[in-house]
């Protein structure tokens, strides 16, 4: 149940490829979710590449069984492009076991047209989509440490700022 995830049973995984976006928003929702593996000690495994290929396949997760025997036991997945790097590193994560939530707000596609397809996909295969936002707001309601609390809610408004920039941004009012 996702409602009772504390953030001390995940993982987050951040997949590049090329450049990192430098759109202000992107740039922004980065921080949030640096911040929140920062203070409230949420392991991230960063992976750059073009290629997922079966020799870094296995060492990611080589990784995450590692996390595994520690209770860490949900994979929050990020970055570029969902056709590719997220969607082999999704289905092989639930293969292993992974409880895998799709960070929707921070994923890339590669290609509009297929977007709907992948995601489907990945949802039959058991991922959950979700947003950065949803989870900080989710932990917030069931963490029971104030001081992780407070944390989260500030978290929280952070994210909400960000969704608040990237709409005046789209709208061309800020």
């Amino acid at each position: 149940m996702i409602a009772a995830l504390p953030h001390k049973n995940c993982i987050i995984l951040r997949l590049e490829v090329g450049e990192v976006s430098t759109e202000h928003s992107d740039l922004l929702r980065l921080e949030v979710l640096e911040t929140a593996a920062r203070q409230l000690h949420i392991p991230i495994l960063n992976f750059k590449n073009d290629w997922i290929d079966s020799i870094l396949l296995n060492d990611l997760l080589e990784k995450l069984k590692s996390f595994s025997e520690v209770d860490k036991t949900c994979l929050l997945i990020s970055g570029k492009y969902l056709e590719e790097q997220v969607t082999v590193c999704a289905l092989e994560a639930l293969a292993q076991g992974f409880d895998v939530y799709l960070l929707m707000d921070m994923i890339v596609p590669r290609n509009q047209n297929a977007k709907q397809a992948i995601e489907a996909r990945l949802y039959l295969a058991g991922a959950v989509p979700t947003s950065l936002g949803q989870f900080i707001y989710l932990w917030f309601s069931a963490e029971t440490v104030v001081a992780d609390k407070l944390i989260l809610q500030e978290l929280f408004s952070q994210y909400n700022r960000v969704l608040n920039h990237a709409s005046a941004a789209r709208t061309g009012l800020s």
